[in-house]
């Protein structure tokens, strides 16, 4: 009963207003009243007058231009918690509605963790994490150069080309 008079008020809304939220409005009063059922009846009789409320008082800001908006009261405060479990099922049933964008979203988060893991992995291994070595900042490279060949090692140790000419 509640929802559907709830449904009617929607009607105080400019049509393509209506049309854009009204759907996600009067669900998500449904998800709130199922919420506020289980915590009993004065619960549903607050939800009903706040729900009605903010409603009737945010139908004259869709027909006010948007410099007039700033005059209007502040709307309820509702706890960051709330506002993140809000979005989520707002987000859950938007992706349910365009199923081929839910899918490119997943695999470009996909492909995104993917990359960052990879790169973290190199960095971590070549630069991040000391060399197995004991006094690894006294490893030297010994470079040598001959005029016909390009630049290569050569070991120390053995004093020979590493290939073996």
């Amino acid at each position: 009963m509640m929802l559907r008079l709830y449904r009617a008020l929607l009607y105080l809304y400019p049509g393509q207003y209506r049309r854009r939220f009204g759907r996600d409005m009067a669900e998500m009063l449904a998800d709130e009243l199922v919420a506020a059922k289980r915590n009993g009846i004065g619960n549903v009789a607050r939800l009903w007058v706040r729900s009605t409320t903010d409603l009737l008082l945010s139908v004259p800001a869709t027909y006010l231009p948007a410099y007039r908006l700033t005059a209007l009261p502040p709307y309820r405060q509702v706890s960051p918690m709330q506002n993140l479990f809000r979005d989520i099922r707002l987000a859950f049933r938007s992706l349910t509605k365009h199923p081929l964008f839910a899918g490119i979203a997943v695999l470009t988060i996909a492909l995104g963790i993917g990359a960052n893991s990879a790169i973290f992995s190199v960095v971590n291994g070549v630069m991040l994490k000391p060399l197995p070595y004991q006094e690894a900042d006294r490893l030297v490279m010994v470079w040598t150069a001959f005029p016909d060949n390009p630049k290569f090692p050569i070991s120390i140790t053995s004093g020979r080309i590493p290939w073996g000419r």
